[in-house]
């Protein structure tokens, strides 16, 4: 589903506390009328605490270490990610792949609940599904850039339904479904959003 062109993923969410943020990544999201979805993505992560442990030196070899086994070890829990690998500097390659009904799962996130960079959503009392991406606040984006940071990629919802609110950069229709595409480059747009009545 979704090809190998790492682009970034959508909107990261940026707490410099402890998240990931998407450097480069490609993602991809199936909607159908009935709510049954898949998601898949691809690309290059920053694991915020340790990069910036790397790049400003308070991080020696043996914690960034400790460090990256941990979260590598994290990764190989959740049986969504098919394929990780770290590949320096805090920064990890993840591919994530999840199907299933959001009438069932109500909500789906990638990567964790509690550091969503993407999320499904199903609300039974507005009767809608929304996607979303996480919005980058001025100050974060800037103390990202400070750390050498950004994101590039792309995101892109086939659905075959009619979205009743979106703000992609463009729509492509395709074998009767309609493809919403937003292209990431740096942090000034505003987080991806699509709204689907159901």
């Amino acid at each position: 589903m979704a090809r190998a062109r790492f682009g970034v993923l959508l909107v990261a969410a940026v707490l410099l506390s402890g998240c990931y943020l998407p450097v480069k990544f490609d993602a991809e999201i199936e909607i159908t009328r009935r709510g049954y979805y898949e998601m898949e993505v691809d690309g290059f992560f920053a694991r915020l605490p340790i990069h910036a442990g790397i790049r400003d030196g308070s991080l020696d070899v043996f914690a960034q270490r400790e460090k990256v086994d941990q979260v590598l070890a994290d990764l190989a829990r959740d049986g969504n990610v098919v394929e990780h690998a770290h590949h320096g500097k805090g920064i990890f390659r993840i591919r994530y792949k999840r199907r299933g009904d959001l009438l069932v799962d109500r909500m789906v996130t990638f990567l964790r609940r509690n550091e969503t960079m993407l999320s499904l959503a199903y609300s039974k009392r507005k009767k809608n599904i929304t996607v979303r991406g996480t919005y980058v606040s001025p100050d974060n984006a800037e103390r990202l850039r400070e750390m050498g940071l950004t994101m590039q990629g792309e995101l892109r919802v086939r659905t075959d339904a009619r979205a009743i609110d979106h703000n992609a950069d463009r729509l492509v229709e395709r074998d009767g479904m309609t493809v919403y595409v937003w292209n990431i480059d740096g942090f000034r747009r505003p987080a991806p959003k699509l709204v689907i009545p159901f």
